[in-house]
């Protein structure tokens, strides 16, 4: 329930898709992967560098949406007249170089219609912000193939930029829980509901092992909650029902 099942799509001014960027919460042991997602029935819609997300080809979605009205879009399932998208939210931006007043490229997400839209949609408009200062920095070429080229380096993982983004906006924590927290422990928190083991988020953080795990000791003590990855799955997944039933008592 915790993993952020989507992917980032991101696509020129014609919607003809740059990159596709899956996150699952892969680690590096297979089988451990494997477990972790045994459960997650959303499926990604098989989109693919080159792909045209216009109406034509994915039909009505956020994306055609937010490159007809240049703002931002949101898309619930049953709107969608793509059969791939009738289970997924699409959420998109436009994204463009402010100096020329053009368009660039969308960015958006498609995520499981069961996940919260907003937390991803925060998400997402930090992602086009840290695209549009990247593309801010590079020399504005005049070719497709070049614009190409600055948008897979604003976003891609080769400078890790959508990584850098905080990540607490991609994954539904609890205010009562976080707001006991620090900025950094928030981070630590959010990146292992996202699936993530200590040494990935190490890696993400710029820390050591070491590091990651003093924090998880400082972040049960300050939850009550007994150290070890059992009991703070259970006590994450305790306040989020005990919410989600307040919230249908009150509907």
């Amino acid at each position: 329930m915790f993993l952020p099942d989507f992917q980032l799509v991101i696509t020129d001014s014609d919607l003809r898709v740059i990159e596709v960027v899956s996150t699952s919460g892969r680690s590096r042991d297979e089988k451990q992967y494997k477990h972790a997602v045994s459960h997650v029935t959303f499926e990604h819609p098989d989109i693919q560098p080159g792909d045209t997300l216009d109406e034509d080809t994915y039909g009505v979605s956020a994306f055609v949406l937010a490159q007809a009205f240049l703002t931002m879009r949101l898309l619930s399932g049953p709107f969608h007249t793509c059969p791939q998208f009738q289970t997924s939210w699409t959420v998109a931006v436009p994204f463009g170089c402010h100096r020329e007043q053009r368009l660039l490229g969308v960015a958006g997400i498609i995520f499981s219609e069961r996940r919260d839209p907003y937390g991803y949609s925060g998400w997402l408009l930090e992602v086009v912000k840290r695209i549009e200062q990247e593309c801010v920095n590079e020399e504005r070429p005049v070719d497709t193939k070049a614009d190409h080229n600055v948008l897979r380096n604003a976003h891609g993982e080769s400078t890790s930029s959508w990584r850098i983004v905080r990540p607490m906006l991609a994954v539904r924590l609890l205010y009562g829980v976080t707001e006991q927290l620090t900025e950094r422990e928030r981070d630590v928190l959010a990146l292992w509901v996202a699936g993530m083991n200590s040494v990935e988020i190490a890696e993400i953080l710029y820390v050591s092992s070491s590091t990651i795990r003093t924090y998880f000791t400082r972040i049960s003590d300050k939850l009550g909650v007994e150290p070890g990855v059992q009991s703070m799955r259970a006590f994450l997944e305790t306040e989020l029902a005990r919410e989600n039933q307040h919230e249908n008592e009150n509907v």
